[in-house]
């Protein structure tokens, strides 16, 4: 819980949990505490991720490189440097199998027998019949244990009976991907033949919602893609009229991913716009607040964005604090490669199901990693309150930070702090914790 403060006549915001105090001077905020928790590096080797990797929890198949979409905003659209593009393949069986045996020997003798499978692609409905023959030997290898299936998709196949109604029975939790309002979510995520998807997946997630509503409400989440031309207050509305996104199960809003990639290199500045559209989103938040109004899920999604608490006062070894590296995931491409996670790219191969993993290179990766970071965040004011993912900084098979990607990250921490401070003591996050 926060308490206000007041001292010389100006209010603080105080995290008891933090043992910080906030107000609106943020640059001094960050100077001050951004140096006062202790630094530990940790130096990695072989034994250590051979620990590591114990504790996977999700293992994610890539069933297909093939997709019935041609979003523009896509990382294998072409437009991105390192990536690959769409294509025809597809996992096989017999590859798949070979990767579940090698985890299930790994992961045995875990006292959690529990664990997570994902679907991922491309469009991974476009290859239904294989996941449902990997879920099926995933059942027979792993029986006795909790199994949690997750899918990424484009919701244009919901459509279809046999697929909704095996999903409903194997309680497959599901991402599907909208962004927003039509005019929005068809700018960019089109058919191969450049015709919007709004209409089908909203009629898809309807009947979802209108026919298994338990369903919908306890396994779909949203993700929303935003396109810095395009309104987020739009989008914010959107979401907060339609029934059916009230109370689902969450909703992430991200921005448009232009690392590394041909898109937005106009120079066009829409900082300006984004922070009016914010203001307005948060006045509605607000208001429903003061007046006792249930909370959103895109509500939540906006208050979430800007909740810094998540990142204040660490004291673990910060190098990679907010990286997954080798502890939580694996990617499995539809070659059997395997992947830090499924948003890097192919560059970075740390095994695959024919030898398991490359225990050396994982090493190797992390210490390069590690000495990026080490050079240029060390003495960064800012390294605690940044959540820096190892998949913004990889580059051609080497990691390196894209021009001007601090500056962006320190604006948007002050931008957000000042966001934190301005809920807070609206008494926001109090609020949502009730609700």
């Amino acid at each position: 819980m926060s308490e206000q403060i007041y001292f010389n006549n100006k209010e603080y915001s105080y995290l008891p949990d933090y043992n910080i105090l906030l107000n609106s001077d943020i640059e001094r905020i960050v100077k001050k505490y951004g140096k006062k928790v202790e630094k530990q590096r940790v130096l990695l080797n072989e034994t250590l991720v051979k620990e590591n990797v114990k504790r996977i929890n999700a293992i994610i198949f890539e069933l297909t490189q093939d997709c019935n979409l041609r979003c523009k905003y896509c990382i294998y659209s072409g437009k991105f440097y390192f990536h690959r593009i769409y294509n025809k393949k597809n996992l096989s069986f017999s590859i798949a199998k070979q990767v579940i045996n090698y985890f299930y020997d790994l992961l045995k003798l875990s006292d959690e027998k529990e664990i997570g499978f994902g679907f991922y692609g491309g469009e991974p409905l476009l290859n239904f019949y294989l996941m449902k023959k990997i879920v099926n030997y995933v059942e027979k290898k792993f029986y006795g244990w909790k199994i949690h299936y997750t899918l990424s998709t484009n919701g244009t196949l919901l459509h279809k009976k046999d697929i909704i109604k095996y999903m409903i029975s194997k309680e497959f939790d599901m991402r599907i991907s909208i962004d927003g309002p039509e005019k929005n979510h068809d700018a960019y995520r089109v058919y191969i033949n450049g015709k919007g998807t709004f209409e089908r997946i909203i009629r898809n997630l309807r009947f979802l919602y209108e026919k298994y509503a338990k369903y919908f409400l306890e396994h779909i989440s949203i993700g929303v893609t935003h396109s810095p031309e395009l309104s987020l207050l739009d989008i914010y509305n959107f979401f907060d009229k339609e029934d059916m996104f009230k109370d689902t199960r969450s909703i992430s809003v991200g921005d448009v991913n232009s690392i590394n990639s041909e898109l937005y290199n106009n120079g066009e500045d829409y900082a300006s716009d984004r922070s009016k559209e914010e203001d307005e989103i948060f006045k509605q938040i607000i208001r429903k607040v003061k007046r006792g109004k249930k909370l959103s899920a895109i509500d939540k999604a906006f208050i979430k964005i800007h909740d810094i608490r998540e990142y204040i006062g660490k004291t673990i070894y910060f190098y990679s604090q907010n990286t997954c590296l080798f502890n939580s995931r694996v990617f499995i491409d539809v070659e059997g490669h395997f992947h830090i996670c499924e948003k890097g790219n192919s560059k970075f191969i740390i095994g695959d199901y024919e030898n398991g993993y490359n225990y050396k290179k994982m090493v190797n990766i992390y210490h390069d990693f590690e000495n990026i970071l080490v050079e240029r965040c060390s003495e960064c004011d800012y390294k605690f309150f940044c959540n820096l993912c190892f998949a913004s900084i990889e580059n051609n098979g080497n990691f390196s930070f894209p021009e001007n990607y601090c500056e962006g990250r320190k604006d948007f921490i002050k931008y957000s702090m000042e966001r934190y401070i301005k809920l807070n003591q609206e008494g926001v996050f109090e609020y949502e914790k009730k609700k």
